[in-house]
């Protein structure tokens, strides 16, 4: 028995098969902020009734990430993360997708940005505004 497959509390890990984020970020060299951000993206609709609360959290993580790199102390990878892999096992929507992508492959802040306006359209969305 794999430790993936042991729950502790709640079904939404399950929602992706054997796949596991957790696996995701250690492969791939993902930061504690970035992967943070990224689960939540990638469980939003499947954790609670409203995505709302989850997408909220992603955005909280990239606030942290912007203020630690105007702080100078948290700097662009010098490698690309394949996003691909982990959009595909959670099904990710298009939208989901590239701000999972900009959250881990930003080059500048703008692209942070960019991410957490995407996330404001899907909160915007779910809220029905």
């Amino acid at each position: 028995m794999s430790v993936n497959d042991i729950q502790i509390g709640g079904k939404h890990y399950k929602k992706a098969g054997e796949f596991q984020h957790w696996d995701w970020v250690e492969d791939n060299g993902v930061r504690y902020l970035e992967g943070c951000a990224t689960k939540y993206v990638a469980r939003n609709r499947f954790k609670n009734a409203t995505p709302i609360e989850d997408l909220e959290k992603a955005r909280h993580y990239i606030d942290k990430m912007i203020e630690r790199h105007s702080a100078g102390v948290y700097s662009v990878r010098p490698y690309l993360v394949n996003s691909v892999p982990l959009a595909k096992a959670y099904v990710l929507t298009p939208r989901e997708a590239d701000i999972v992508d900009a959250i881990v492959n930003w080059k500048d802040v703008n692209d942070l940005r960019k991410a957490q306006a995407d996330i404001d359209v899907l909160i915007a969305y779910h809220k029905g505004e």
